[in-house]
């Protein structure tokens, strides 16, 4: 993700911390780039009992129709023991395991499976696989929030299905407001012949030792890629199937399997896994000629359904993809066709959810011939064969005016909404409000995730702005925006390996110098500037840290600008920096516009002319709703600093 989705500044923390030393004042700060947010950290009654012999179940064939098109919300209800309920709770790995990231989870973290019971419309399964899923979706909700789930029917009792299907995964939408994204997405995709999951939306309750049947919200169900999924779309399930990710481009490394193996996971069993076959396809895209590539691509790749898929992908402008960050899908080899199957996987943050831009609005007009992020060797190749290129086109021409036609999406639209509304008001643990859920249709919403996106907007804004933008660029009336660099996370491209050796080093002496701090504090527990300095230390290595360290980091800060606070009430830089994290953080994690400002107020009752306050107090009025405001202390930025260009690109913004 690109850092201009976030205010474009930063802290110098070390120039910071030296001034401070000196005379406990803010002189010491200096605008940068960007800022660094850190903190973005059951059995029921029944009357009638259906319990299947489990061969009965292994021989089921799936039944799409009474999971996936139920004219009614299914209601599942899981119970375990308390002790069960611990054990699954995610267990912290250390950042440079050896593991696959992919067998884990982008933060690091390990799920557990639990034996469960699960219950629904009478049905009883005993010994269901039962654990979280999941990586922002996991981490960035607040504490006791809405945890997605995955459920594994046959993981201990061998051959047990539910009407079928060995997995099922439950969504928290925890970036959608709607809670329709994951639907209408997958549900586009299959009508165009993309052999995507299928979702529908599902009642989770849950009882252990002393909670019965408590209700754990409304969630969007989605069909796992597996054996039952590949024999359904494709007629066989007995190739090789392999999800790739940690920003994958399908780079070719050469013949050695090891080259690739932390950055995919093996989905198919042993004797299915013959990693040659992908190797070669990796090795083809990237040394292929022109003319072979042409000539043979759709011998190794089902590029129609691969066209297919990316201008639906485009349309929807969904960056968390192989299109955008590289991630998200799978590869499956068809051993019928003999050849190469794209899946997609985990679309929330379509309908232009994940921002690469500043504006919201440049999501509408994403660039139809330029419909990827950083190199995309695959994407490009294939756009740059003629006929591969007039066929996507043609594709998008068909689904602006069919599919995805407006009069046809804003329907579908509010049938789902209605459809899930009730459900929706009785979550007590939804991510967003009801009040939100009601305007994600038609308005933006501001997103709990600010460094994710700057607006959540409308379905409907959407949909309608964005086949009026491809329209004209189809016409050739309207050029599309390009987004020209890399999403790699919320940084800026890796460094040279000298400077990557200086911010280790710099990283190196942060750590040292935080273990100095915590021995003064245990020497001297009552020094407010202590921890203050606790506070800028553990900043300054968030920004240089992953994100599981990062969360770590920015709890640390929180808690250390609080108890210098504690001690003296009036110190600066406690105020400062508090100011900084109730800025930053989202209202559902403990975030408090008003006590920012409050704190920004404290420290200009003593620093008038204290740049990087007026800077950040006039981002919390703009947060706020109070233009005017902002607007007079972002003047006052350029009245100290002519020369400040964050300061300059907010106003513009605002004016």
């Amino acid at each position: 993700m690109s850092t201009s989705s976030k205010p474009a500044s930063s802290v110098d923390f070390k120039s910071f911390r030296e001034t401070a030393r000196k005379r406990k004042s803010l002189e010491g700060l200096k605008m940068k780039n960007r800022i660094y947010v850190f903190i973005s950290l059951t059995l029921i009654g029944f009357s009638q009992i259906c319990i299947a012999e489990n061969q009965e179940k292994a021989e089921q064939q799936p039944d799409y129709r009474f999971v996936f098109a139920n004219p009614q919300i299914l209601s599942f209800d899981i119970a375990m023991s308390a002790e069960a309920y611990e054990q699954m709770q995610p267990e912290q790995r250390e950042a440079d395991s050896p593991e696959r990231m992919s067998s884990r989870s982008m933060f690091n973290l390990e799920f557990n499976y639990v034996e469960a019971t699960v219950t629904c419309n009478n049905e009883v399964y005993t010994r269901v696989g039962v654990r979280h899923r999941g990586n922002a979706s996991m981490v960035m909700i607040p504490p006791n929030g809405k945890k997605p789930y995955k459920f594994d029917f046959d993981r201990f009792n061998k051959e047990q299905t539910f009407h079928g299907f060995k997995k099922l995964n439950f969504i928290n939408c925890f970036r959608d407001p709607s809670m329709l994204r994951d639907k209408l997405t997958y549900d586009l995709m299959q009508k165009v012949g993309v052999p995507a999951p299928r979702a529908t939306f599902a009642n989770l309750y849950l009882t252990i030792e002393g909670k019965e049947r408590e209700y754990l919200g409304l969630y969007v169900v989605v069909e796992q890629v597996d054996s039952v999924f590949l024999q359904d779309r494709l007629g066989n399930s007995d190739g090789l199937l392999i999800k790739g990710e940690i920003i994958n481009d399908l780079e070719y490394r050469g013949d050695d399997w090891e080259a690739y193996a932390h950055d995919y996971e093996f989905k198919s069993n042993e004797e299915n896994s013959d990693t040659s076959l992908l190797i070669k396809f990796l090795q083809f895209v990237h040394q292929a000629s022109d003319e072979q590539f042409a000539a043979e691509i759709n011998q190794r790749l089902n590029v129609d359904r691969f066209l297919a898929w990316l201008a639906i992908n485009t349309l929807l402008t969904n960056f968390d993809s192989y299109a955008g960050l590289g991630h998200n899908w799978y590869l499956y080899y068809d051993t019928a066709a003999r050849k190469f199957e794209h899946i997609p996987w985990d679309v929330n943050e379509s309908f232009g959810n994940l921002q690469l831009g500043d504006k919201p609005e440049q999501m509408l007009d994403f660039d139809i011939y330029r419909p990827y992020v950083g190199e995309k060797i695959l994407i490009r190749r294939l756009l740059s064969v003629e006929k591969y290129r007039e066929q996507y086109l043609a594709y998008l021409r068909e689904f602006v005016d069919g599919v995805f036609a407006p009069e046809t999406m804003h329907a579908e639209i509010d049938r789902l909404h209605e459809f899930i509304k009730n459900a929706v008001e009785a979550d007590a643990y939804k991510i967003y409000p009801t009040a939100a859920f009601e305007k994600s249709i038609n308005d933006t919403v501001q997103p709990l995730f600010p460094i994710f996106s700057n607006g959540i907007i409308g379905l409907k804004p959407f949909v309608a702005g964005r086949v009026a933008s491809v329209k004209a660029q189809l016409a050739g009336a309207k050029e599309g925006y390009k987004f020209e660099y890399s999403p790699m996370e919320n940084t800026p491209p890796p460094p040279a390996p000298q400077a990557m050796e200086k911010i280790e080093v710099r990283k190196k002496a942060l750590e040292a110098r935080l273990e100095q701090i915590e021995a003064s504090i245990q020497g001297n527990p009552m020094d407010a500037q202590l921890y203050a300095e606790k506070g800028l230390t553990m900043a300054e290595l968030a920004g240089m840290s992953g994100p599981t360290e990062q969360m770590k980091y920015a709890l640390g800060m929180a808690e250390a600008f609080e108890k210098s606070l504690e001690l003296d009430p009036e110190n600066i830089l406690g105020h400062f920096g508090r100011g900084l994290v109730r800025l930053f953080t989202p209202e559902a994690f403990g975030g408090d516009l008003d006590g920012a400002i409050s704190d920004f107020e404290f420290v200009l009752s003593t620093e008038s002319s204290n740049v990087q306050t007026h800077f950040f107090i006039g981002l919390a009025y703009n947060r706020k709703g109070l233009k005017d405001k902002a607007i007079a202390h972002l003047e006052k930025v350029l009245e100290l600093d002519p020369q400040n260009q964050q300061a300059k690109q907010e106003l513009e913004k605002l004016k």
